[in-house]
């Protein structure tokens, strides 16, 4: 996985290796669902998301972007920011709000979040065409900690993981997955604490 990380600050081990995996994997005979902005529908109560699906030629696999919020967010604030980007390189945009005010990982476990993520990105891939080479996981804020924090972890799904702003990030220790975390570690770089908010 390539990254692009802002200020992550801290590495914190993971109390259960377990912890974090998403399960969801790209579709082969997915043709491609609806386009435009439209809600996830996947939680009755007020805390859902939202996907962007670009107009585009529906005859090559797109790129997909699970974008995170950050604190007190939601994923309508910050997809409004991509939207532009994903029209104009045709990226389908996930970005799901946490089922609290904030991710699960910030009460220092996953869980919740996690399992949500998942079944959006299921949804997603049961019916739009994804390139397997081409998933990213991002975030601002504590939206970035849990962006990197399953982007390692689910280094077998994610391509690509773009944090702006991150605090720290739960390392997973598994050893399928060392070499995805040390690919992308080496290429981290710290930067100046005014990046821009999303």
């Amino acid at each position: 996985a390539a990254l692009s990380a802002a200020c992550a600050t801290e590495v914190r081990d993971a109390s259960d290796p377990r912890e974090g995996r998403l399960r969801a994997r790209p579709s082969t005979t997915a043709k491609g669902g609806r386009e435009g902005l439209q809600p996830l529908r996947l939680s009755a109560g007020e805390r859902d998301g939202w996907l962007y699906v670009p107009r585009r030629d529906k005859s090559q696999r797109a790129p997909l972007l699970v974008l995170l919020h950050g604190a007190t967010g939601a994923g309508e604030w910050i997809l409004k920011r991509m939207t532009e980007h994903a029209d104009r390189t045709g990226t389908i945009v996930i970005a799901p709000d946490s089922r609290d005010v904030t991710w699960d990982l910030m009460q220092q476990h996953v869980g919740p979040d996690v399992a949500f993520i998942d079944r959006a990105l299921a949804s997603v891939f049961a019916h739009h065409a994804i390139d397997p080479m081409r998933i990213a996981i991002g975030g601002f804020s504590d939206g970035a900690s849990y962006a990197l924090t399953l982007g390692l972890i689910n280094g077998d799904l994610f391509t690509h993981i773009l944090a702006f702003s991150a605090g720290y990030f739960v390392a997973d220790r598994r050893r399928e997955n060392r070499a995805s975390f040390s690919r992308t570690a080496r290429m981290m770089r710290s930067c100046p604490s005014s990046a821009a908010a999303a």
